[in-house]
């Protein structure tokens, strides 16, 4: 079983170190927590996660294995709301820290937070019900291989549920490649994503485009940031505040002309593999 201590590897250290000092460092996520909403760093925060999880059948006692986890917001409601059993794993230190300090604050009890490369971790087979993950796959290369793995663990009939950047099929921008290049995300076109999913064993496999809703929630996430500009400057600083709404604009923009693409994953291990 998985521990939420990290076996020393090169390139889990090399990517822990890159999160933890670029886009996730302890500023980076309280900044983002302070638009998105408490315990939240998802687009969308307690809206889309709502959404997502009004499909998945979720009950009391259903176990899921949250990857990427962030600071807790989407265990803490599949805990609070549905009563299941989450297991938060993430590589962020920083947003590990958060989480356990926010789950005494939510009065959470059915969540455990763990500091874990998902690519290295081992699980039992058939040992969850739901694996979960917001924004969080598109920063790992390897996503076949690790695909074949959430098969392994999930029960028969077991679910996956994830939401993911993607890339265009075919030529994207400059800057939509540079950006892609400052985050050191890994991205595959949606009809790529549904291939690698299916081969790795899942059925059902659904791929939604989420365009035009990525576009009304960067939207009003943009106008919510700009009502609050004082008040954010305040707590955080001019570059925060400028960077939050310059990078929403941008945003904005790339997913408008099509490279950037915010798509969903849903689908089912069989029940007979």
């Amino acid at each position: 079983m998985a521990t939420d201590i990290i076996v020393p590897h090169a390139e889990t250290e090399k990517l822990q170190q890159f999160l933890d000092t670029n886009q996730y460092s302890e500023n980076g996520v309280l900044r983002y927590e302070r638009i998105f909403g408490r315990t939240f760093v998802s687009t969308g925060g307690r809206e889309t996660t709502e959404k997502f999880l009004q499909g998945l059948n979720l009950q009391s006692g259903t176990y899921v294995l949250d990857v990427g986890c962030g600071i807790g917001g989407s265990a803490f409601l599949m805990d609070l709301e549905h009563g299941c059993k989450v297991r938060g794993v993430d590589l962020s230190t920083n947003m590990i820290a958060i989480a356990k300090n926010r789950k005494e604050e939510v009065g959470s009890k059915n969540t455990d937070f763990f500091i874990e490369d998902i690519t290295k971790a081992e699980y039992p087979e058939s040992e969850f019900d739901l694996i979960y993950s917001r924004d969080a796959i598109m920063h790992l290369e390897e996503k076949e291989a690790l695909y074949k793995k959430f098969l392994k663990w999930l029960k028969p009939g077991g679910r996956i549920f994830m939401s993911e950047y993607a890339h265009r099929h075919g030529n994207v921008t400059e800057e939509f490649k540079q950006y892609v290049k400052t985050r050191d995300y890994k991205l595959v076109s949606p009809q790529d994503y549904e291939a690698l999913v299916t081969r790795a064993g899942f059925e059902n496999v659904q791929v939604t485009d989420l365009k035009e809703y990525f576009i009304d929630i960067l939207t009003r996430e943009m106008k919510r940031t700009e009502s609050i500009k004082d008040e954010y400057i305040k707590e955080f600083s001019q570059k925060d505040y400028d960077d939050i709404v310059n990078g929403w604009a941008a945003k904005i923009v790339r997913v408008g002309e099509g490279s950037h693409r915010w798509i969903s994953i849903a689908a089912t291990k069989p029940t007979r593999v």
